[in-house]
């Protein structure tokens, strides 16, 4: 069963990758591959604890969840959004900027709305500027 899981993921990261570009200062060979799974993992880790998450709302992961590759990026803070992670690396104080990762069994594609814009960077991951 874990290989069926690990084989669909591989797939789902492929297709993930061939999607269009509009790259931002992006990683070094636009290598989002490990945050993507860091991403995943968190995730996961999050969504088997027993905090509220409520669809649509930007909820604050506490550092106990996060995988060591998002802990090596030093986010300010890390959501939770409808499965994805956002990772924040800017806060100002009518702002919060950083890494919004889909992971890769969401089906929550970020749209762009009053307190949210999103900026593809490669597939699956975009540059986001949220209001605090």
């Amino acid at each position: 069963m874990k290989n069926i899981f690990f084989v669909s993921t591989y797939i789902i990261l492929i297709f993930l990758f061939i999607s269009c570009t509009n790259p931002q200062e992006p990683k070094e060979n636009n290598d989002y591959g490990p945050l993507i799974g860091a991403a995943s993992e968190t995730s996961m880790n999050f969504s088997s604890s027993e905090i509220s998450r409520p669809l649509g709302i930007f909820v604050e992961v506490p550092e106990e969840f996060w995988a060591q590759e998002i802990k090596d990026e030093n986010p300010i803070r890390v959501y939770w959004h409808n499965i994805n992670i956002a990772l924040v690396f800017i806060e100002t104080e009518k702002t919060e900027q950083g890494l919004y990762i889909c992971v890769p069994i969401s089906s929550y594609a970020p749209l762009n709305n009053d307190n949210v814009q999103y900026t593809v960077i490669t597939g699956g991951v975009f540059n986001f500027v949220k209001k605090r």
